[in-house]
């Protein structure tokens, strides 16, 4: 399962869909993330300047689990494309 920001996020804020998620990902064994989504979700926890939250984020990946992936240079430059043309606002 490739684990995408919004969810871990939404898990670690306790969102409505965050039991539902965490159930999600916990069914499969192949947990994964990208190093861009990871980073991503990071900035957004610690944003919150709680270092709290900050630990509950290393914590939750690391007992889910979750492998981070590296994103190579083609895989960013054909996701940019995609984003450009098929993305928020794109038409």
């Amino acid at each position: 399962m490739i684990i995408d920001t919004s969810a871990v996020v939404a898990i670690l804020r306790d969102e409505p869909d965050a039991e539902t998620l965490a159930r999600a990902i916990e069914a499969d064994d192949d947990r994964r993330m990208s190093a861009v989504s990871y980073v991503e979700a990071a900035v957004v926890i610690d944003g919150s300047r709680d270092p709290v939250a900050s630990r509950r984020f290393d914590e939750a990946i690391d007992v889910a689990g979750i492998t981070i992936e590296p994103v190579t240079e083609r895989q960013a430059l054909l996701a940019r494309a995609a984003y450009r043309d098929f993305g928020k606002g794109s038409g």
